[in-house]
């Protein structure tokens, strides 16, 4: 009986693609949380945060995410996007973000993610008490010529937002 190689190439080539398939959606998945309205309050909480509460005949939806009220930490950023514009080869490129805790408990900032190593970073304080803030000071390199698409993330404690992300555009030009 003669072997098919071309049946065994093509199960072959739909095995990876299921595989790399599922590793995108298991890789994809935290990217992704679904939304839902709070009426009462006319604000957003994550469909992770919603746990059913069964009273006898009928189950309702009892959201679990937490408020300033609650005495969780809240964080928020006065912008989330910087365009350096056009920068010489060079000279010094910098980006400062106010990061403000609005929350009523303490707001502890646990690592700063990079997309390069082309950025140097400082924040002023890792932890910010309820009402205060503290800088992100962003320094880019401009020793690398070209388009600049960089993100940084804070990871934080805020139950709600663990994750904050900025954007850094600009382009660096050659100095002649």
């Amino acid at each position: 009986m003669p072997i098919d190689y071309f049946d065994m190439f093509t199960a072959k080539r739909l095995n990876i693609k299921v595989i790399l398939y599922i590793l995108a959606l298991i890789l994809l998945m935290p990217c992704v949380s679904a939304q839902q309205p709070d009426k009462e309050n006319n604000k957003k909480f994550s469909l992770s945060r919603l746990f059913k509460k069964n009273d006898g005949n009928k189950t309702t939806a009892v959201r679990t995410g937490s408020t300033a009220k609650d005495g969780n930490p809240v964080i928020n950023a006065d912008k989330l996007f910087f365009d350096y514009g056009d920068v010489l080869q060079g000279d010094a490129a910098v980006a400062v973000f106010n990061i403000t805790n609005t929350g009523a408990g303490e707001l502890i900032i646990y690592d700063i993610e990079t997309s390069c190593q082309c950025v140097d970073m400082d924040l002023s304080s890792k932890t910010i008490l309820p009402g205060r803030s503290s800088l992100l000071t962003v320094k880019y390199n401009t020793n690398i010529v070209g388009e600049i698409k960089r993100s940084i993330t804070l990871l934080s404690n805020d139950p709600n937002k663990r994750r904050l992300t900025f954007l850094l555009t600009g382009n660096v030009i050659l100095k002649q």
